[in-house]
């Protein structure tokens, strides 16, 4: 093999690598594209556990199949929306940059957090598991009209923890 060739191989062989990496850790988001969604616990409409989401919401993508997009909310649990009511979008609105903004944001999702934690234990104070899983949702419902309020998108929670 040439001399010139074998850099140029390795370069070229690099630069693919790490556009595949870049590509693979995007983030995809979508959007609500009708009036009202509901956001489930599960991929079944006969889940008792539902939130309620708005045209406009949007959140990041963790799978899609089947019919559903998976989405992340607040409290790390995954959930559901139907695919048919979401868009894919490419670019969301960036996160408030004043710290005053982020400060009074955090406030809030701690006061959720507590809210959610007191709410739970009063409707299930024997039962752990139901407890636990009840938070969580509540966690996500709270946070989300913070979020909707603030005019923030849910998928930059990621950003309100660094």
């Amino acid at each position: 093999m040439d001399s010139y060739k074998k850099p140029v191989i390795l370069s070229t062989f690099f630069a693919l690598l790490f556009a595949i990496t870049l590509i693979s850790n995007a983030q995809i988001n979508v959007k609500v594209m009708v009036d009202e969604v509901i956001i489930y616990t599960e991929q079944n409409i006969d889940t008792s556990s539902t939130i309620r989401t708005t045209k406009g919401d949007i959140f990041e993508v963790t799978d899609v199949q089947d019919g559903w997009t998976q989405i992340h909310l607040f409290s790390g649990e995954e959930r559901f929306i139907k695919s048919s009511q979401v868009s894919t979008i490419h670019e969301i609105p960036p996160y408030p940059s004043y710290t005053s903004v982020r400060k009074d944001l955090c406030a809030k999702v701690k006061k959720a957090s507590s809210k959610a934690s007191k709410n739970s234990l009063s409707k299930y104070p024997n039962t752990i598991d139901q407890q636990s899983s009840y938070e969580y949702f509540l966690f996500d419902k709270y946070v989300l009209d913070i979020y909707r309020t603030s005019d923030i998108p849910a998928s930059n929670y990621s950003k309100l923890i660094e």
